[in-house]
């Protein structure tokens, strides 16, 4: 996908978040927030709701991080999703 629809499914993310904790409902929120203005956004969300947030910070060693990213699948999610479905799909090509 791409920028835009990036930006929908984060809006409906934060959005569907903040009404299920509205409703008391906890929620899991796995996401990269490495900008300020996200980690913010979503601190606020829980204040604004009165979560008890619960942050989960996962270290690696920047070589076992690079090769992860190495060995990382590199096609596009809706190829992965085609040939997950197609049972005919080489797991090596798109």
């Amino acid at each position: 996908h791409d920028k835009k629809e990036d930006a929908i499914i984060s809006q409906l993310m934060n959005y569907m978040s903040e009404e299920f904790l509205n409703a008391g409902v906890s929620v899991i929120y796995d996401v990269n927030a490495m900008r300020v203005s996200q980690r913010h956004a979503l601190r606020d969300m829980a204040r604004r709701t009165h979560a008890q947030p619960l942050l989960v910070w996962l270290q690696i060693d920047l070589e076992s991080a690079f090769g992860r990213g190495m060995k990382r699948d590199r096609r596009r999610t809706d190829s992965r999703r085609r040939c997950d479905d197609d049972r005919a799909c080489s797991r090596a090509g798109p």
